[in-house]
Parts: structure tokens; sequence; C-alpha cells
């Protein structure tokens, strides 16, 4: 709309509007017929100009209008948004987790998660399963075979000497024994000496004595816990 001014005549005193370009100009009134310059009267009110309307300015390009009856339209997504698309942040506390379940692994460097048994290097998950805590009962149903090979090399070795000792005094009359004397020693000869029953002997409690020992030592050391007895469900 265009800007107006509102002006009296000078002459009769009759208010009218002309518009706000006429200012400055002469015009002639419609009541008298006298002429008079806008904006340079004499008498009665001083021309004011009214200012017109502002017109709505138009939206920028890069802004969408908002309508009642149409829906805001979303947004351009960024390229982070396209690289990120579910969401997911970076964790802050840096605190490693397992990535089959997501729980914290504790300790950090651990290979294997305690929680779902997910193998961090092999990238597969171990099988668990329930089992019952051996009991003091079970302690001694597996330790005492080993146990007992242990007290059996000592009485072995004990036999060995033993019978190194009395081997001669067993062998004298028996149907070995030669009944004559050694010429040098003066000691009694035998078709087989002591000396070869006391070899065969040690030769028989070694070879003894070495099953218990390997047996004695996979068990009290490199497998000294019990076997798992599993939990049936």
């Amino acid at each position: 709309m265009a800007a107006t001014l509102d002006i009296s005549c000078p002459h009769c005193a009759k208010a009218f509007k002309v518009p706000a370009e006429l200012a400055g100009k002469t015009i002639r009134c419609k009541g008298c017929q006298q002429t008079f310059p806008v904006g340079g009267a004499k008498a009665g009110k001083p021309a004011t100009a009214k200012p017109a309307k502002p017109a709505k300015a138009a939206p920028p390009a890069d802004v969408i209008p908002f309508k009642d009856d149409e829906p805001a339209k979303k947004p351009a997504v960024e390229e982070d948004d396209e690289a990120n698309p579910y969401g997911v942040i970076k964790d802050d506390s840096e605190i490693p987790r397992c990535p089959f379940c997501a729980k914290e692994l504790d300790p950090p460097d651990t290979k294997v998660c305690l929680h779902c048994g997910f193998h961090l290097t092999e990238r597969r998950r171990r099988e668990s399963k329930a089992v019952w805590e051996p009991s003091t009962e079970d302690y001694v149903k597996h330790l005492a075979p080993a146990i007992g090979c242990v007290v059996a090399i000592f009485v072995m070795f004990g036999i060995d000497i033993y019978c190194f000792l009395n081997m001669r005094e067993w062998l004298t009359g028996s149907i070995v024994d030669l009944d004559e004397k050694n010429a040098i020693t003066g000691e009694t000869t035998f078709i087989v000496g002591p000396l070869c029953f006391n070899l065969w002997l040690g030769l028989i409690t070694a070879a003894l004595s070495w099953f218990c020992g390997v047996f004695a030592v996979m068990r009290l050391v490199f497998n000294f816990r019990p076997e798992e007895k599993v939990i049936k469900r």
C-alpha cells in the first residue's frame, strides 16, 4: 500500500490525504480552489507522512518455512551422519569390552571373556559347562594312587639294598652252591653268583620305579586337580 500524507488546507482548513510523493509540490484545494505547497503550509496542522506497512521479506533460500498443512522437510544428512548411521559413539572412558557380549573385560588384556567364553584371539566362543566343586574326598581319591606309587618306589629301593646285603648268605647251601672255597678270597663259590641275582632284581625294580615315578609326577604336579563332574540339567 502506497504511503499517504495527512494535510489540511491553510485557507479553508479542510483536511484530506494526498500521496506521499506529492511532498514539496503545489496542489489545489478541492474546497476553496486555492493552491498551496504540500509540506509548506502556514496554518492548520502540519503535514505528516503515514508510514506504509512494510512488505514481508522473502525467506532465505536455505530456510524451509513451517506450514500447518505441510510437514517440515528433514535437513540434509551430513557426511558424519552417513558414516555413523546408527548413532554409535565412542566411549570416552576407553573401557575394553568383549566384542560378543559387550561386557567389560577383566583384566583388560585377557584372552577369554569370563562372561560369555568368547576367545578374543581365535575369534570364537568357547563352550561353557557347569561343574561341581571338588570336595576333600575327591582330592583323596585322586591323589591316593600317586602317593602309593611314591611309597612303592621307596619300598623297592629298600628291598634292593636288603637283598644286596643278604644275597650271598641266602645262596649258601642252595642248589647253586658248589661247596668249594675260592683259593684267593676264601669265599664260597656259586654256579650263579649273588651279583647276577642282585643285577636282575635291580633292573626289575628300576623299571617298576620308572613307571610309578612318571605316574606320580603327572598326578601330583601336572594333574593335581580332580576330574570335573559336569552338572546334569
